[in-house]
């Protein structure tokens, strides 16, 4: 790849840039590459800016790698009212 910044264009035709991260997966030999992007959304809690998320859940590489399909994953977020270290004590580990 020239660059890890790619053009897509979601089903909406609206047009954003993905950036592409390299993996450890494979299956059958080949590498599998996870794409990021970026999307605005309305505020969802007004009384705190700490948000915890959860992702997982993606479809099995048939689904996945198949672009004529489209794919899902699961996205949990919900405001936390405590403090940063406070709620890195308490669950343990966090990335930042």
């Amino acid at each position: 790849m020239e660059s890890p910044l790619i053009p897509m264009i979601k089903p909406d035709g609206q047009r954003i840039v993905g950036l592409v991260l390299a993996t450890r997966l494979k299956e059958s030999n080949q590498k599998y590459l996870l794409v990021v992007t970026v999307e605005a959304i309305g505020t969802i809690a007004t009384h705190t800016d700490l948000n915890v998320w959860l992702i997982g859940g993606f479809d099995p590489p048939s689904i996945a790698l198949d672009h004529s399909r489209p794919m899902s994953f699961l996205l949990m977020m919900y405001p936390e009212v405590r403090d940063v270290k406070e709620l890195v004590r308490s669950v343990g580990s966090i990335d930042r």
